[in-house]
């Protein structure tokens, strides 16, 4: 697929941690930022809830306080653009209408494994992949082909673009 420039870029640096996810054997992918200011790469990081915090809050509220901290963090470090990459559970929607209807993907017989990989720019670029992730027989994951839109939405969207309390 060509792509415009900005899109190329975000493009070029999603592709760049998929490499190393498939030539580097890993069994799971702990959620990852890498950020930017403006051309030049500033940091890379491991988001993690320390354990006694995460036992006190359900897994939607440590996922509220993960994307609080990284919106923080990316701030702090005056980086205009971030790439994230997550593993998570997807299902197939039940109402097409309404991708977010029933039960979570976690929850459901039907869920299959992804890698989730966004990119954005401070002033709203956006592109998300969404990987299908194969186990070898060895445990460890490759990602395979993937879905690609300039549009998501979500707690962890638009980080660079909102104060540590809100949540799209």
């Amino acid at each position: 697929m060509s792509h415009p420039p900005p899109l190329r870029i975000a493009a070029n640096r999603i592709e760049g941690f998929v490499t190393k996810v498939n030539w580097q054997p890993t069994t799971s992918l702990a959620p990852t930022v890498l950020m930017w200011r403006d051309d030049t790469f500033i940091a890379g990081f491991k988001v993690s809830v320390p354990a006694d915090i995460a036992a006190r809050l359900d897994p939607e509220r440590t996922k509220d306080a993960q994307a609080v901290a990284i919106a923080r963090t990316l701030r702090d470090a005056g980086a205009t653009a971030y790439a994230l990459f997550m593993e998570a559970w997807a299902a197939r929607p039940l109402d097409p209408r309404d991708p977010f209807a029933g039960p979570s993907p976690a929850e459901r017989p039907d869920r299959y494994e992804v890698v989730f990989a966004s990119y954005e720019t401070k002033d709203g670029f956006t592109l998300a992949r969404q990987y299908s992730v194969e186990r070898r027989s060895d445990g460890t994951m490759r990602l395979l082909r993937y879905f690609e839109t300039e549009q998501f939405s979500g707690r962890f969207s638009g980080l660079l673009r909102r104060p540590d309390h809100a949540r799209n």
